[in-house]
């Protein structure tokens, strides 16, 4: 356990969410329920380096038309959710977020959750997975304990004073789906693996939902460690 974070914060590094997981030879399927998976990764894949963003980049920048999600709603390519994800981090900066800031993600399972993810990556940010379900008030508590700048919610949600972004107004602004080879970022993007990825909060059974903060390297070693005891082949499809 590394507590060296904040103080309100318990941070485990070996805890992992699956609302975004990348592997370069996977597709994820996004519109099946996600799961909360946890445990201690120790076996020969650990590292101390890693992240989930560079596998992803290195992906959409060799194959951008590679699939990469599939959903009733519609499917993505790797290249098409750079794309989008890149123009979702030009509209959080227009909004003042800059690196290390947190950004509620209250999005149901699918492609726009996938490419709020990543962009909050990019953006050097922490992204907030929190379940479009929840009463606002638990909500708030949330939001307020890890003091996240935004929140990308579904329309309607008011969750004042904490401020909001629609993905209705998202969508309208970030434009149609789509491969531009000019919106993908640089393959060498730098990405510090021991920075928080995201925080996952507990049920909150105790009194308050409790933060938890995982790094980069965590979920990365927790990835390394599934792909070899359940290697999953080039061209097959993995559902999560």
């Amino acid at each position: 356990r590394d507590t060296s974070g904040p103080a309100d914060i318990d941070v485990e590094d070996t805890i992992a969410f699956s609302c975004y997981v990348e592997c370069s030879r996977q597709t994820y399927r996004a519109d099946c329920p996600l799961p909360w998976i946890g445990g201690w990764i120790e076996s020969e894949s650990m590292s101390l380096e890693g992240d989930l963003l560079s596998p992803a980049i290195a992906t959409a920048i060799r194959d951008p038309h590679k699939l990469a999600i599939v959903t009733s709603a519609g499917n993505a390519t790797y290249g098409e959710v750079m794309t989008r994800a890149a123009r979702i981090v030009s509209e959080f900066q227009r909004c003042g977020l800059s690196s290390g800031d947190r950004v509620g993600v209250m999005l149901p399972p699918g492609r726009d959750a996938i490419a709020v993810t990543v962009a909050v990556l990019m953006l050097g940010g922490t992204f907030v997975p929190i379940d479009p379900h929840d009463p606002d008030a638990r909500v708030r508590v949330m939001l307020a304990g890890c003091e996240a700048r935004l929140c990308v919610a579904p329309p309607g949600r008011d969750l004042e004073p904490h401020n909001v972004i629609s993905l209705t107004e998202l969508d309208a602004r970030a434009g149609e789906w789509g491969v531009d080879a000019r919106c993908l970022p640089a393959e060498d993007i730098s990405v510090d693996s021991s920075s928080v990825a995201y925080i996952v909060h507990t049920s909150g059974s105790s009194g308050v939902p409790k933060g938890v903060a995982v790094a980069h390297v965590g979920v990365a070693n927790f990835i390394a460690d599934l792909d070899l005891r359940a290697p999953v082949a080039p061209g097959h499809r993995q559902t999560w």
